[in-house]
């Protein structure tokens, strides 16, 4: 390991060119999840409270101050 430290000191351009691949790797995947999985069902709770309101016949106004009433914090 105190090896591959030295070489890494010693040439941290090469290292870091070396290491991009990985990390724009694991990025790339964290942004997929986050834009195609955690994005999507924020928006259709939020969209799901509003067709509720509408539906039931409550103020919209609570969906803008409030945007997921229906869950319980606290």
């Amino acid at each position: 390991m105190s090896t591959v430290q030295t070489l890494m000191k010693r040439y941290p351009l090469l290292s870091v060119m070396l290491l991009v691949p990985f990390t724009l790797v694991f990025i790339m995947a964290l942004f997929s999840l986050i834009i195609e999985i955690i994005l999507p069902a924020v928006i259709s709770f939020w969209l799901a409270g509003w067709v509720y309101t509408v539906l039931v016949g409550q103020p919209w106004i609570r969906n803008i101050y409030e945007p997921f009433w229906f869950i319980r914090t606290g």
